[in-house]
């Protein structure tokens, strides 16, 4: 009897021992960046976006959640050389008209889950995206490599600005003035770096 009790206290060892725990991994927002592109009629602005912090989780090698808090006070135009110029356009973007950042200082991208594609380090990314406090689930491509010290993970989103009450100047609400109009989608590229703790 003594010796079935220690085997099986030695099996359930073992296999406790085995178990993969989750693992989280911090997002460094000096070596991250994420850069912006809006369209307007006749043009568009690019720019940058600081991230304030962010984790992803990993188990078996996937995975399995996170979040990053991007900090809309940051917004920069980086095509327009005059500063003055894009100073203006950057406090437009800040203001009310657009990202209000004075009542809503931060976005939020949360990921939900992951799923393999077929080509090697790409996966199909279900998220939780939250801008000016409205919550919408987004589903979009990533390339994601993951090794035992870092994630590296490329992102491109589409967003419809207006989805998120942002419609200023909106294509679709501009009635008899669509020559000046901006269109209701920007892109975002955002290019993560997360260490192990």
């Amino acid at each position: 009897m003594k010796k079935y009790f220690f085997a099986l206290l030695l099996t359930s060892c073992c296999l406790f021992s085995f178990a993969i725990l989750p693992t989280t991994y911090t997002v460094s927002p000096t070596d991250s960046t994420i850069t912006w592109k809006g369209s307007k009629l006749g043009g568009t602005h690019t720019g940058l976006i600081l991230i304030k912090e962010g984790f992803l989780t990993i188990q078996n090698e996937k995975i399995i959640g996170g979040k990053v808090d991007i900090d809309m006070s940051s917004i920069f135009c980086t095509d327009i050389e005059d500063r003055e110029t894009a100073q203006k356009l950057e406090g437009h973007l800040k203001s009310a008209d657009f990202f209000d950042i004075e009542n809503f200082p931060f976005a939020t991208l949360e990921v939900l889950s992951m799923n393999p594609n077929e080509q090697k380090d790409t996966y199909e990314v279900k998220a939780n995206l939250t801008i000016k406090d409205i919550t919408k689930e987004i589903i979009f491509p990533a390339k994601i490599q993951v090794n035992n010290q870092q994630i590296i993970a490329d992102i491109e989103l589409t967003i419809d600005r207006t989805e998120y009450d942002v419609t200023y100047m909106a294509e679709s609400l501009t009635g008899q003035i669509k020559y000046k109009f901006i269109y209701n989608n920007f892109d975002l590229n955002i290019h993560l770096i997360a260490n192990r703790k």
